[in-house]
């Protein structure tokens, strides 16, 4: 019996997915966040240190072509100018600072900072149209910049533990009263599917012994006054004797279809054996009316035995009994790797569907034929789609008319959650 208090496999597959999207939000927020802040804010003042630098070569460069001489004694108007850069951009004056070389390496001017520590530096070189006349850099301090970054680092590592508890929360405090509903229901469903079951089962068992003692009574009526009936009676009680075959039939079908997930114990099964020792099981109906099978290379996959042979057998079955009536039929089984399912196809040569019917063929005890030209109660089909719905896969078919079907069976690679325990 299930623990109601403990943790639905839902609830921890969710926290467990919550807790790795907080996690790397936290990484993002409290690592790569100040990374890129700081990516951000070097490039920005690399960038602008060589516009600063540029723009003042420029400048000192025209003071330097008309008078080259001399240049270096006009330093009021390239503090004039680099304080009119500074003030049109005053959030810049504490990181900035400008030192101006002469054409020997000489410093002619400093401006802004005087104790720079770690820097960032730009230079442009001053023309006066025939030389070098010398050198502006500008420098940048990174000491804002870093200290910026480590608040933002801090504030960051700060958010992402906020943020992390809060996710780490969310599940138990809004998420868990809806899963816990959610898996009330589910073991609801299956008490429900489970009595279903039971009920079904009963009944297909149950009504076989009122049918039988119909059928005696019918075939003892028929011996002690067979002779006094007509033809007419005698094709009235043929009709009551295939009513009776048909009902057995149906009920020993719907015994099989509610008896199908009793088993569930999954095993690594040779697809190749299995259908094999089915070929064998079926060598008469084969030889019977002329049939050549071909079997390609098949997968081994996690199965339930029984359910899998269920499957093979009710498929190479429909094959040889929806043949053509002109021509000998032709079964090719193969199979292919898609993704994360084993993609096995069986296909036929016979009188095939009418693309109208493609889904209604699956369902129970749906027939698209009479009872006298085709046996069967319509049940093989839906055991085939019963058998890869409890495996998790999935059964469809496409056919043209007079020209064969080929039925497409998905099927997992490796067991779906829930498969390999007896149903309850």
């Amino acid at each position: 019996m299930t623990d109601p208090a403990a943790p639905s496999t839902n609830e921890r597959r969710l926290k467990r997915f919550l807790n790795i999207v907080t996690a790397s939000v936290s990484l993002i927020i409290a690592i790569a966040f100040p990374a890129i802040y700081f990516a951000s804010g070097y490039r920005f003042e690399a960038r602008q240190a060589e516009h600063h630098a540029t723009m003042i070569a420029n400048t000192v460069s025209e003071i330097a072509t008309i008078a080259p001489e001399y240049w270096r004694f006009q330093t009021e108007r390239i503090v004039d100018m680099a304080g009119l850069l500074h003030r049109n951009a005053p959030h810049y004056m504490p990181r900035h600072g400008v030192v101006l070389y002469d054409r020997s390496g000489a410093v002619v001017l400093r401006i802004g900072m005087s104790d720079p520590g770690l820097t960032l530096s730009r230079a442009s070189r001053i023309e006066d149209g025939v030389s070098t006349s010398g050198l502006v850099e500008v420098r940048v301090s990174l000491r804002r910049l870093i200290g910026e970054v480590l608040a933002v680092a801090c504030f960051g590592a700060l958010a992402s533990l906020i943020l992390f508890y809060m996710f780490w929360r969310f599940p138990r405090l809004t998420l868990r009263p809806l899963l816990s509903e959610i898996e009330c229901y589910r073991l609801r469903l299956e008490r429900t599917n489970a009595d279903l079951q039971g009920f079904v089962y009963l009944i297909s068992h149950d009504l076989r012994s009122p049918l039988q003692t119909v059928k005696l009574f019918a075939e003892l009526l028929h011996r002690r006054y067979g002779q006094a009936l007509d033809e007419r009676g005698e094709e009235m009680h043929g009709f009551i004797v295939k009513g009776i075959g048909r009902i057995e039939a149906q009920l020993g079908g719907l015994r099989e279809y509610a008896t199908l997930y009793r088993d569930t114990a999954l095993e690594t099964q040779d697809t190749a054996e299995l259908v094999n020792a089915v070929l064998a099981d079926m060598e008469a109906d084969v030889v019977a009316v002329g049939a050549r099978v071909d079997v390609g290379p098949l997968p081994t996959v996690p199965a339930v035995p029984l359910q899998l042979r269920t499957l093979v057998q009710n498929l190479i079955g429909n094959a040889l009994k929806y043949r053509h009536p002109d021509r000998a039929p032709e079964i090719r089984i193969t199979a292919t790797v898609e993704g994360a399912y084993w993609h096995l196809t069986v296909a036929d040569n016979g009188i095939g569907i009418a693309p109208e019917n493609n889904t209604r063929i699956f369902d129970i005890f749906s027939r698209l034929h009479p009872a006298d030209t085709h046996s069967g109660v319509g049940i093989g089909l839906a055991l085939c789609k019963r058998v890869t719905d409890n495996h998790g896969g999935r059964i469809w078919v496409a056919s043209e008319s007079d020209v064969g079907s080929t039925f497409h069976v998905m099927l997992p690679t490796t067991p779906m959650a829930g498969m390999g325990h007896a149903a309850g």
